[in-house]
């Protein structure tokens, strides 16, 4: 069992085709780009810049907040559009509340639309949608508390275990002239040259009052007020691994949920050995002093003090840690006693429901799953399509 990529290639193809997915240009690249580039040449190891959906992007940097241009294109401008113009209705600021099951099979969900200034649930705001076939696609956070909140799908007792993530930590290099990195796309480029160990190493300034690049440097005093005094000096990287250890999303009374997740050892190793990786380009590409956001530790000035990062003294809790791309919470299988939906993405326990999302993913990928979950998702909806012509 399995899916080829010669299986899913069709699928990769009319994806980038529709989001227009490419490497970054030269043009908006930014210095915080360039520096990566520089220092990973002169190691002679592997990567280039980011492939991403853009069309008409000017580099301002600000992708974290919304593209002002739209030149992102994200669903609301490419895929949205083309399902009303087929004939979908698209209701927003709603919230779907249950899926509607008779006789075992799913025919519909239940809902209620919200304030849109508070958020809150509308008065005589209640909606009922029937459809012969329901798609679920909540995400890996809250598919399956949706699930869970109904005692749905869950014969196999995996709906919400099998939480995996992309464990992430920030690396800061500080140079002898200015950068103003912030200019320019905020995720340019990348250093796979340890992906196979499951490293990924991306050049990504992030807003200063959101991310590592300011915000994730600690201290206080005259410490802190001199490296602010530098930022204009100062490139920013992100890393992420491909995990080993799992976690688990449950729906809790009251209507909220608990998210937990154990930061495996082997986890903490790649964390470290991609936090070294990338202060080994900074340090190659030029710069004076690097910044590895371990607490107590000294800025790194030269190659040799490297092995104060994997020299095995720091453990989960030392890690300025940020997660990313949350995946496998309804994991895809053919053995209903360990998965929850097929290959094509139908629940094994209720005829009608079909989840197309980032939960059934059944483990973790190495690289920010986007197109993956897509291609998933347009497989089964050819499917579905199929069936029901």
């Amino acid at each position: 069992w399995g899916m080829s990529a010669d299986e899913l290639g069709p699928q990769f193809a009319a994806i980038e085709d529709a989001l227009n997915i490419g490497p970054v240009g030269a043009d908006i690249m930014g210095t915080n780009g360039e520096v990566m580039d520089k220092g990973r040449r002169e190691l002679g190891y592997s990567g280039g810049p980011i492939r991403r959906n853009a069309r008409g992007c000017h580099g301002s940097g600000v992708c974290a907040f919304g593209c002002p241009l739209d030149a992102k294109l994200g669903m609301h401008v490419t895929y949205l559009p083309l399902a009303a113009k087929a004939g979908a209705r698209i209701i927003t600021g709603c919230r779907v509340d249950s899926i509607i099951v008779e006789n075992g099979r799913a025919v519909g969900v239940r809902g209620s639309t919200l304030d849109p200034e508070t958020g809150a649930m509308q008065r005589d705001g209640r909606f009922e949608v029937s459809a012969p076939h329901v798609v679920l696609a909540a995400g890996a956070i809250y598919t399956p508390v949706l699930l869970q909140r109904q005692r749905l799908a869950n014969s196999s007792r995996q709906v919400g275990r099998n939480l995996r993530i992309h464990p992430g930590c920030g690396v800061l290099g500080v140079f002898d002239h200015d950068l103003h990195a912030w200019k320019g796309v905020m995720q340019s480029y990348y250093v796979d040259e340890k992906l196979r160990d499951g490293i990924l190493v991306e050049a990504t300034y992030p807003p200063p009052g959101v991310g590592y690049s300011a915000g994730g440097v600690g201290g206080k005093g005259s410490d802190l007020k001199d490296f602010l005094a530098r930022y204009p000096q100062t490139a920013a990287a992100g890393l992420i691994i491909s995990d080993t250890g799992t976690g688990r999303v449950r729906a809790t009374p009251g209507g909220g949920l608990l998210i937990t997740y154990d930061m495996h050892a082997d986890d903490v190793r790649k964390t470290l050995e991609g936090i070294r990786l990338t202060s080994e380009i900074y340090l190659a590409a030029g710069a004076e002093e690097v910044h590895t956001l371990l607490p107590g530790m000294p800025a790194v000035r030269k190659r040799e003090d490297l092995s104060w990062i994997t020299d095995g003294k720091w453990g989960a809790a030392d890690l300025k840690l940020s997660a990313y791309h949350p995946m496998g919470t309804c994991r895809m299988g053919n053995d209903s006693r360990s998965s929850v939906v097929d290959e094509h993405g139908r629940v094994h326990d209720v005829p009608g429901l079909l989840i197309m999302d980032a939960s059934v993913l059944p483990g973790s990928t190495y690289v920010n799953p986007q197109i993956t979950i897509m291609a998933l998702a347009a497989r089964s909806a050819q499917h579905l399509a199929s069936e029901l012509s």
